[in-house]
């Protein structure tokens, strides 16, 4: 393998965009748009919700909670 630069693992940059470490703050989002569950392990949320992420599926879905109404499963 060909490399342009000696040691490039300095511009690696991390698939999982939530790492979660021991004792680390949670990541919240605020939702920018309303959203109705269609499956049953979705939820429902309106704008302006506080959504706290627990992990990103990676097919389009993130598992999370509502941390504005306490409903949890996944969400767009």
């Amino acid at each position: 393998m060909q490399q342009r630069v000696i040691d490039g693992a300095w511009r690696v940059q991390p698939l999982d965009d939530v790492y979660y470490f021991g004792g680390q703050n949670p990541h919240n989002q605020r939702a920018v748009i309303s959203h109705k569950a269609i499956w049953p392990n979705e939820f429902s949320f309106e704008r302006d919700h506080i959504i706290g992420t627990e992990g990103n599926h990676w097919n389009g879905f993130s598992k999370g909670s509502d941390k504005t109404n306490g409903q949890s499963g996944l969400y767009p």
